[in-house]
């Protein structure tokens, strides 16, 4: 059994500060994994308005266990690989947080698993894989970039990393 236990200590004008003692690591409110369940927590109840669609407004919660306790989330937490550096990932994004489907990967990682959106490979492309498609048609037909910009309401940068061939190898 792991010693564990909570104490409060004197924060900012006077107010207790939180303080878990678990597996011999102090966590507080500055703590990195302190900030990760907050980040968490807010995604799901509180979310930003470019977030709220991939949390909040999908149902997504945090289990009862986490969002009551934060020491059970910490004890789990620390039992299952989380170090510094690390961020929390849903395994299935359509799931809740909670222990059966959370795991922890590097920011990097945790990245290459955002779904991808707008029928694209990436999460945050403003053009379809078949706007690519006819940008790359209407190259091989020799129009000018500026010309295929305006033609596909699309930036004439977009259409000039297509053409370089420094976006969209894959298609």
């Amino acid at each position: 059994m792991y010693k564990r236990y909570k104490v409060s200590r004197k924060g900012i004008g006077g107010r207790p500060k939180k303080v878990w003692m678990i597996n011999g690591i102090t966590i507080n409110t500055d703590h990195k994994l302190y900030n990760l369940r907050y980040g968490m927590m807010t995604r799901c109840y509180n979310a930003k308005p470019s977030e709220f669609n991939h949390y909040q407004g999908k149902g997504i919660q945090v289990c009862d266990e986490w969002k009551d306790n934060p020491e059970s989330f910490f004890e789990w937490s620390l039992n299952n690989g989380w170090k510094e550096g690390l961020s929390i990932d849903r395994i299935d994004a359509n799931k809740n947080y909670e222990p059966s489907n959370c795991q922890f990967l590097t920011i990097a990682e945790n990245t290459m698993r955002v779904p991808p959106r707008k029928g694209t490979l990436h999460w945050n492309s403003s053009i379809t894989e078949e706007m690519v498609i006819e940008t790359k048609e209407l190259l091989k037909q020799g129009l000018k970039i500026i010309d295929i910009a305006k033609q596909l309401n699309i930036s004439k940068y977009i259409v000039g990393d297509i053409s370089k061939g420094k976006t969209w190898r894959h298609i």
